[in-house]
């Protein structure tokens, strides 16, 4: 199933709004982050190259994990390290 669509059947199921957003973050090893909020999902992504669809497995990756009930998510490349001055959202 592609992105928009399993976009638009969680957001019916859920009945949450689910907004996709697209970033340039500097940190190095960050991929995305999930944060929900009462009446909406927000997924963030990094997006280096605009235009492109290699954001979709990620963009995947994130909904699997709100699906499996994790509520703020950040994910980092492998080896990567989170800044320890940051709340990088792990539950």
């Amino acid at each position: 199933m592609g992105v928009a669509a399993r976009v638009r059947a969680l957001q019916k199921r859920t009945g949450q709004r689910i907004l996709l957003r697209p970033v340039h973050d500097p940190r190095p090893g960050w991929r995305g982050q999930l944060t929900t909020r009462a009446l909406w999902v927000t997924i963030e992504y990094q997006d280096p190259e605009p235009g492109y669809f290699w954001h979709e497995p990620l963009i995947h990756e994130l909904l699997d994990q709100w699906e499996a009930g994790r509520r703020q998510v950040t994910l980092w490349a492998e080896g990567a390290e989170p800044p320890e001055d940051k709340n990088v959202g792990h539950e």
